[in-house]
Order: structure tokens, then C-alpha cells, then sequence
């Protein structure tokens, strides 16, 4: 059998190319407590929602490339750092020296993972679970090794052709954008409007998000109360973060666009 080292690798995938991967580490870690994370949650909630939010208009969420996934830290020492297809955490140092320098000598935000930040600690080469090569998982952490309860709690459980995958929720992927479309990649001096994959998929979020709040109202969910309670609070500190009306600016939208009638923040 070809080894998946030397494997082609996927250029776009959906969640549904890591299902045998995330399967395979539920039977060898099953406290394992990965969360799917950015690109990938977004993708997800925005195809899950497409149809409510644009009736008949087609719209889908564009395909990401890698797999990021919050996870423990000891799942990676102790069951993919002696792996072959396991690229070594130098990401998480090259990381932390683009955070660094960013912060001390840029003085910009330190990162788009600052409610929960978090950082890159290597990569794992799967194959996909739809053929036709590989594709990578990013193993997310926090750099001192805590693993953030407060995202966990709040993340969503959806069945993915038979596996159960923990979503980063729609309220966090929002908050998530609206700060890498803030912080990342923007030079300093800019004077002309940029307008960025991420700025996209606030703006994609953002109806999604009502109809995600919508159903969690009318109980869809498990544990639909509590979510509803905590979406709501985090909604409120989005609209109190100091870089949310540079991106509701640069979007043309407003967050309160993201609730259901009877619903203020």
C-alpha cells in the first residue's frame, strides 16, 4: 500500500475528506475532545444553513484545504509525534515568532484565535475519505498547554456520514473572522478598502447565524437553552470589541442583522 507521505495532496476539501481520519482517532483517542475550528466550521454552518438564509440562489461556502482541529495536547505527543506522516511542531515556533513580532515591534492585535488563542503545533498528512489522495490536518493547542473549556462547551456535535464531529459554533467562527479580517495580512499605510476571503465569510455568517440562534430558540439542538444563553453573550461582547464596527464598515452589515425577530443584544 502507498505511504501516505508521498501522496498527492488535496488542494480543496470539505469536512466530509476527514471522516475516516476523525473516526480512526475516536476509536484510538476517544477523549480525544478535537474541536473542528475556522475554515471548516465555517464551511460547515454555511452550507448547513445556505437554503434557509438564500432560498434558490445557489449560494455554498467556499472549499478550504486543511483540516484545523483544536485538540489536547498529549493526543498529539502521545499518539502522532512518532508518526511518519507527522510534520513537527517548528509551525507552532514559527507561529509564535510571527506573534511576537507582530505584537512587539507592529503593535497590531496578536491573533484572529485570541478568544481562545491558540496556535498552530504541526500537521498530520491523512488520506481522504474520498479518494483521490491526501490532505492535512493542522493540530491547533494553546501555547502553554491548556486546553480552552470555555470553546469546547460551546461547540456543536453534528453527524457527519456517521461520525459524530464538534463544530466550532457559528457565533464563534463570526468572532473568529471578524478579527483575522481586522488583524491579518493588512499593511500598515493601507489607505484604499480591502476586502479579504475573511471579510467574505463574515459576511456569510452573518445570516447564517440567525437561523442558527432560530433553531437553537426552538429547542433543535441538544442543550438548545444553554447554547442560546451563551451564543447571546458572546454575541453582546462581539458588539462591544472595539474592531467590530471597522469590519461591520467594511462589510455594509451589521451584527444585529444576525437575529431573529423579538431578539436584541
Amino acid at each position: 500500500m502507498a505511504r501516505v507521505k508521498y501522496a498527492k495532496t488535496k488542494r480543496k476539501t470539505t469536512i466530509e475528506h476527514f471522516t475516516s481520519f476523525l473516526q480512526e482517532l475516536d476509536a484510538e483517542c476517544p477523549d480525544h475532545g478535537g474541536v473542528i475550528v475556522s475554515g471548516h466550521a465555517c464551511t460547515q454552518w454555511v452550507n448547513m444553513y445556505a437554503d434557509r438564509a438564500w432560498p434558490g440562489e445557489g449560494i455554498r461556502a467556499t472549499s478550504g484545504k486543511d483540516l484545523d482541529l483544536l485538540i489536547k495536547p498529549s493526543v498529539i505527543s502521545d499518539y502522532f509525534a512518532d508518526r511518519e506522516e507527522y510534520e513537527p511542531s517548528y509551525i507552532y515556533v514559527k507561529d509564535m515568532l510571527f506573534l511576537l513580532a507582530r505584537r512587539i515591534f507592529l503593535r497590531s492585535a496578536i491573533t484572529p484565535m485570541a478568544p481562545q488563542f491558540i496556535v498552530r503545533c504541526g500537521q498530520v498528512k491523512v488520506w481522504s475519505s474520498k479518494g483521490g489522495g491526501a490532505a492535512y490536518v493542522d493540530f491547533f493547542v494553546h501555547p502553554f498547554g491548556w486546553f480552552p473549556k470555555y470553546l469546547r462547551d460551546r461547540a456543536v456535535k453534528l453527524d457527519i456520514e456517521g461520525v459524530e464531529v464538534s463544530f466550532m459554533n457559528p457565533v464563534h467562527c463570526l468572532w473568529n473572522f471578524i478579527l483575522a479580517a481586522a488583524v491579518l495580512n493588512q499593511r500598515k499605510g493601507d489607505q484604499v478598502k480591502r476586502f479579504r476571503k475573511d471579510h467574505r465569510r463574515v459576511k456569510l455568517l452573518i445570516p447564517i447565524i440567525k437561523h442558527y440562534l432560530a433553531d437553537l430558540k426552538e429547542g433543535k439542538f441538544k442543550d438548545s437553552a444553554k447554547h442560546l444563553k451563551w451564543s447571546m453573550e458572546d454575541m453582546r461582547r462581539i458588539r462591544k470589541h472595539k474592531l467590530t464596527p471597522k469590519i461591520e464598515h467594511e462589510v455594509e452589515m451589521k451584527i444585529e442583522e444576525a437575529l431573529p425577530e423579538g431578539m436584541t443584544l
